[in-house]
């Protein structure tokens, strides 16, 4: 891992390590995260990554789960030759800030991430600014910082995730089908969302009204509406059982009795391949749910949950903060910029994300840039599926000196014309 500091545009990015040395290149170590949703070390990508840019080797029994590059205090990379610096320390100088218009600019304003998903996270949105700040105030402990934290994702393996929830009328079908998740809403809750879809009323406020008196729901009644239901779907033939219903079965069996359970029949669930990306806003809700990918965001750690987690729950805030638009949301396929260049151009001020895609003795002309994260040199690519998470690609992936993400060469850019920092 490396964050180039350059005072001039950076000319072209080769698999060479040392030309990419020779290019003002600072290594840095990265902050590894063990969540328990994470990939064993054997075969987690986070966790390949780290042994090859850490100062001890990764453990083989733990989950790895993220890998952090950047300057958030949660989890700060440090600079390889002084490990007692931290990156932000280091960008905290007057020869390593960068200006936008008279104001002088420290640091980075986005966090890149990688992640290794072996079970679904919670069901999560991420607020605005100024909610950010209101949630700060009140409760520093749970929410770390005062920013918003707009992400993108893309995937370097099949992926799936829960992102948005689905149209309504969709939803109502389910509601009708399901009645146990009918019951899990209350009886007469459901009936009224129902009414309200039919009728042409307030998407929006009927599917919070919805989701609100679901979440909310006695624990009580969610663990017996989800026991029945489980009980029923198992006595039914595989044909009969929709897409929702096997996901509620998948989540079943990793949070029994959590309500974040039938965020299945809710939820719009994608199926991403590799390359593919989601940009996901301020107060939508989503959860990954198994894969890998690399995730750019703003520097932020708040989360907001209510469910399918052992962590602290904030219903009432995730209730009143979510858009409630339905529907799927657009999968970003990035944009071809040159040969062996695509740009990933998330609807936000913080970030964007470039893939390099270099064979041997071949390189690219990259825009100006002051701060860079990357990692290097070209690696494998990503593995088509999941099985082919096999004993042959962790042998390719333990000759790489130093794994890459995927054919992700330099990807992060802070490029004073497109990124601009909100601060």
């Amino acid at each position: 891992m490396a964050t180039l500091v350059a005072e001039k545009p950076v000319k072209t990015v080769q698999e060479d390590q040392a030309a990419l040395l020779s290019a003002a290149m600072v290594p840095i170590l990265a902050k590894a995260q063990n969540y328990a949703w994470g990939i064993s070390g054997g075969s987690s990508l986070v966790a390949s990554i780290y042994s090859r840019n850490s100062l001890e080797p990764a453990d083989g029994g733990k989950p790895y789960a993220e890998l952090w590059m950047g300057t958030h205090p949660s989890g700060p990379s440090r600079i390889q030759s002084d490990p007692s610096v931290t990156l932000s320390s280091f960008l905290d100088t007057s020869e390593n800030a960068f200006t936008i218009g008279e104001k002088e600019v420290r640091g980075l304003p986005y966090l890149l991430k990688i992640l290794s998903v072996g079970g679904a996270l919670s069901i999560q949105a991420h607020p605005t600014r100024e909610l950010a700040k209101t949630l700060h105030a009140q409760n520093p402990s749970a929410y770390k910082d005062e920013n918003h934290k707009p992400e993108m994702a893309i995937a370097l393996s099949p992926f799936q995730a829960l992102c948005g929830f689905r149209d309504c009328n969709e939803i109502v079908k389910d509601v009708a089908r399901v009645p146990e998740f009918a019951d899990a809403i209350g009886r007469v809750e459901a009936d009224e969302f129902v009414k309200s879809i039919k009728g042409s009323s307030d998407k929006a406020e009927a599917l919070k009204k919805a989701f609100g008196s679901l979440m909310r729901q006695d624990e009580a009644q969610v663990t017996d509406c989800l026991k029945k239901l489980v009980q029923r779907l198992g006595k039914m033939e595989p044909e009969q059982k929709t897409p929702q219903d096997k996901t509620l079965n998948d989540l079943y069996a990793q949070y029994p009795g959590d309500v974040g359970c039938f965020a299945a029949y809710l939820m719009n669930k994608l199926d991403l391949e590799p390359n593919d990306a989601i940009f996901i806003g301020a107060n939508e809700p989503h959860a990954y749910l198994q894969g890998e990918c690399v995730e750019i965001m703003a520097n932020s750690d708040n989360v907001v949950r209510a469910g399918l987690t052992p962590k602290f729950k904030d219903v009432d805030v995730l209730v009143e903060m979510l858009t409630y638009k339905d529907g799927p949301p657009e999968v970003m396929k990035g944009d071809v910029v040159k040969k062996n260049l695509k740009m990933y151009r998330p609807p936000c001020e913080d970030f964007q994300l470039e893939q390099v895609d270099l064979k041997k003795g071949e390189s690219v002309k990259l825009d100006p840039a002051k701060y860079v994260l990357t990692n290097y040199p070209v690696p494998i690519p990503p593995p088509p599926s999941v099985e082919a998470r096999d004993a042959r690609l962790r042998k390719r992936r333990a000759k790489t000196a130093i794994l890459l993400i995927s054919l992700f060469c330099v990807l992060c850019l802070l490029c004073l014309s497109v990124a601009r920092p909100c601060w």
